[in-house]
């Protein structure tokens, strides 16, 4: 089995942080790879695991074979605690996912001094001129279609909040014990795990959910006590990138931005004209023309 999955951080995909830390708790035989684009795995996505001639390529469906496999550390959950931890992880997915993509895509100083960067820097030549900003485009408009808004800044306010409430709810759940069902790790603790991580990772703008998850006891211990025990052994793929001035950075990929896509365009004119004189020239067109 190979699992293929985003290099380093920031990832707006924190399941391949999530897998990783689960095949650490099940001791998962799994080879680990990363990429630093969707197109170098099987599948051309990522998440994904290959094994043998087939690949499964969601949160759910890898999780699910791991299970087969004899890796499981849902096994000793009831009914009960199984039906909670698929109802959590579709809270935490939906409400820290979308908290998640826009303070990486639609935060201009984000975007700008972090995102870009990155992705610029890892994703290969010459995808890494237009990945992130043809990225962030997707990712505005459907965040704004999942809220059912025109207006981007409409959108903002509600993912900060329901990123709180989420946030609190997991709290309050942790406080007291060590992981989500008690003592021992299950695959609801690896995603949870995999959003807060990224979360403080990414430098939101006006460090907002940071800020609160700091001021969440049981959170932090739970993010420091998987940090410790699971995450710190995961591969290191590479150094983060350092920050600068987001205002210079937004003008110089701005201009990079309109220097690639208009000389795309200028060159698409081009062949398209040498490949009508071509023609007009092998019918004789031109000639009859002239005559």
């Amino acid at each position: 089995m190979e699992l293929f999955y985003w290099c380093g951080k920031p990832s707006e995909d924190p399941h391949s942080l999530a897998l990783l830390v689960y095949m650490q708790m099940s001791k998962a035989d799994v080879k680990r790879t990363p990429c630093s684009h969707p197109s170098q795995s099987p599948s051309g996505t990522l998440p994904c695991l290959q094994a043998g001639t087939e690949h499964f390529d969601t949160l759910e469906s890898i999780l699910q074979y791991l299970r087969k496999k004899g890796y499981n550390t849902d096994y000793d959950l009831t009914r009960q605690q199984s039906t909670e931890c698929v109802a959590v992880a579709a809270m935490v997915q939906q409400k820290l996912h979308s908290v998640l993509l826009y303070s990486l895509w639609c935060e201009d100083d984000t975007y700008g001094t972090y995102t870009y960067r990155w992705y610029g820097r890892v994703v290969p030549f010459p995808r890494n001129f237009w990945y992130a900003s043809r990225r962030r485009r997707l990712v505005e408009s459907s965040l704004m279609a999942l809220y059912g808004v025109s207006d981007l800044s409409l959108v903002k306010e509600t993912v900060y909040s329901q990123a709180r409430e989420c946030l609190n709810l997991i709290s309050e759940r942790l406080d007291g014990q060590k992981y989500f069902f008690g003592d021992t790790p299950t695959s609801i603790d690896a995603i949870i795990y995999s959003y807060i991580s990224l979360l403080q990772a990414t430098p939101v703008c006006h460090n907002q959910l940071n800020t609160h998850i700091q001021a969440c006891p049981p959170l932090t211990a739970f993010k420091a006590l998987i940090q410790t025990t699971y995450a710190d052994r995961l591969p290191n793929s590479g150094k983060e990138p350092s920050f600068a001035d987001s205002t210079s950075l937004l003008q110089r990929m701005k201009r990079r931005e309109w220097w690639w896509e208009n000389h795309v365009n200028l060159a698409s004119i081009v062949f398209a004209g040498t490949v009508m004189l071509s023609y007009a020239a092998a019918r004789g067109i031109l000639w009859h023309g002239k005559s």
